[in-house]
């Protein structure tokens, strides 16, 4: 500590440029004054991703340490996620005035269900002078469209946000877009979860002036209306169609005729590269970086390879290989075709290799195409005959089913890049390649573990060793644990560091002595197998366990109970 304190505050104060602000705080604030000084009078700059904090930090850092460096703060981000219930709420409660955050800049929240929840926090935004970004992720709101369209004309009035991104759903119907506020100011637009009619996108560029990037779903509606005007300001557009809608796209793309940047994801349709050609020298004339996936299903005896050869054939010419070098790969599985411009990494969900993969890219070859494989979510996936060259060294994602075959380990020759986990079929007699796996998951934050019903609780499991485990799911196991295996699993090596926690348990005291005895969790899903999670298991959790959790149940799965501490 003497050491460090010879330190000169300027090479503290850019070292804390590297922290989260609850990191920052939690690991410096209390050692003297001097690093009080620093943190609460020199610390120019704090981000607060609130998303995975334990409810006692989150507590601290809202009472104790916001009202003295809320000028500083320039982005927060909430979620009301199972892992966090209802922390937007605690924020608004905690925090009454945000006139304070004069320097926040961004904003974002996660996983609002209510719209009186919503609908408080844009209010409050109009106070905050310098936000410039604001986020609306996976919310599901129960709402009529007049509310609604109050928070749009809120949100499009808001002084100097240039990058909006509205990931809304409403529970009885789709949301319509036609704000009556004009925003001079934001030119970034992301829209999910939303379907947009041609009207509406006449109406958004009506309030969005300069508008440079758009990301949007486009209905393939049948109506007469029609774009009243060029977007002439887009330079980038992120556009999703799930119909065959050829026409559209044309007449989408006659009106954005300076975009550089264009993505464009066909779900059920497959435009040759001809046409392309023909849309881009006739309408994008600016355009630098092109972006292509389109997938379909033909009919059964539709002639797949013809179409296909002609399909693979259309992109080869010299607009597509030299004027722009944007290379297409093609796979087939069955009568379906995949085709994608390069590079892009692969979200692998089918249960095997496609039936044939072709490359306009020289180089393209096999190496190439399996390491763009990032994620397998089937678990029957490495069942099939591989190729002997295969090697899959990208790995972030894995689904796989027990036992493994002597295969995999050359096929997967490094997990250091594995985050997420799930293993199938887990048995003792395979607990050394669960073992394996885990050892070589350097970085693997969450395990999720499953086996057959009919099995009783394998007593391996509370061997199995990780250093790097955050969350730990159980909740699909098929085992009810008991009180003496709530003990063992709280002791055990995997639980040791776990910060989230799925299970099933078969009581209520379950539930007490697993939070008793696991220090660092923070967030407890938990099922009862009797049932019982009405309101008076709720309330004898809360007169068991500390006031300051949070215990409700969850909005997802009306058979768990959440309890964030």
């Amino acid at each position: 500590m003497v050491k460090l304190e010879c330190l000169p505050n300027e090479l503290f104060l850019e070292l804390f440029d590297y922290f989260d602000g609850i990191d920052l705080l939690h690991l410096f604030f209390g050692l003297n004054s001097r690093f009080n000084h620093l943190l609460y009078e020199q610390v120019q700059h704090y981000r607060f991703k609130f998303t995975s904090a334990s409810k006692r930090r989150f507590d601290i850092i809202c009472q104790q340490h916001l009202p003295f460096i809320a000028c500083r703060t320039t982005t927060l981000l909430l979620s009301n996620h199972d892992d966090t219930p209802e922390q937007i709420d605690f924020f608004l409660s905690y925090v009454p005035s945000w006139k304070s955050f004069t320097d926040l800049q961004s904003l974002s929240l996660a996983h609002v269900s209510s719209y009186q929840t919503l609908f408080e926090v844009v209010r409050r935004c109009s106070t905050l002078v310098n936000l410039n970004s604001l986020t609306l992720n996976s919310c599901v709101l129960e709402s009529n469209q007049s509310d609604f369209q109050v928070m749009l004309d809120m949100i499009w009035s808001l002084a100097k946000l240039r990058f909006c991104q509205l990931d809304i759903m409403l529970a009885e119907e789709p949301w319509i877009f036609a704000s009556t506020k004009v925003s001079l100011c934001l030119e970034q637009i992301l829209i999910y979860r939303k379907s947009f009619e041609l009207n509406e996108l006449n109406r958004l560029y009506e309030c969005t002036p300069h508008l440079k990037h758009l990301s949007v779903l486009i209905a393939s509606s049948f109506n007469t209306c029609s774009l009243k005007s060029s977007f002439s300001t887009l330079v980038k557009l992120n556009m999703r169609l799930y119909e065959r809608s050829n026409d559209l796209i044309e007449e989408i793309l006659q009106t954005t005729q300076n975009v550089r940047c264009l993505e464009m994801t066909l779900l059920n349709n497959l435009i040759d590269g001809h046409r392309w050609e023909q849309i881009i020298r006739t309408n994008l004339l600016n355009l630098t970086k092109f972006r292509l996936r389109m997938k379909d299903t033909l009919p059964k005896n539709d002639h797949l390879q013809e179409r296909l050869n002609k399909l693979f054939y259309s992109f080869q010419s010299r607009f597509w290989i030299h004027e722009h070098r944007w290379f297409i790969r093609c796979l087939t599985w069955d009568s379906t075709i995949h085709l994608y411009t390069l590079p892009r990494k692969v979200n692998y969900y089918e249960q095997k290799l496609p039936d044939s993969r072709r490359s306009t890219s020289p180089h393209d070859d096999d190496e190439e195409f399996y390491n763009n494989i990032t994620n397998i979510h089937d678990e029957t996936f490495f069942n099939q005959p591989i190729p002997y060259s295969m090697r899959l060294s990208q790995i972030k994602h894995l689904r796989i089913k027990l036992p493994i075959d002597k295969q995999f380990w050359s096929i997967v020759p490094s997990l250091k890049k594995l985050i997420s986990l799930t293993i199938e079929s887990y048995m003792d007699v395979f607990q050394w390649q669960v073992q394996t796996l885990l050892d070589r998951a350097c970085h693997l934050q969450n395990l999720s573990i499953k086996q057959d019903a009919s099995l009783p609780l394998q007593s391996s499991l509370f061997d199995c060793t990780n250093t790097s485990v955050d969350e730990l799911d159980l909740g699909d196991l098929n085992y009810t644990f008991h009180e003496n295996d709530c003990i063992r699993l709280a002791h055990s090596p995997l639980c040791s560091i776990c910060h989230i926690l799925s299970i099933v348990v078969k009581e209520r005291q379950n539930v007490v002595t697993l939070v008793r005895h696991m220090k660092n969790l923070q967030t407890l899903k938990v099922q009862l197998k009797d049932g019982s999670n009405d309101d008076n298991v709720i309330q004898w959790l809360r007169n068991n366990l500390s006031s300051t959790y949070v215990i409700v149940k969850s909005k997802d799965d009306a058979n768990n109970i959440l309890i964030w501490m």
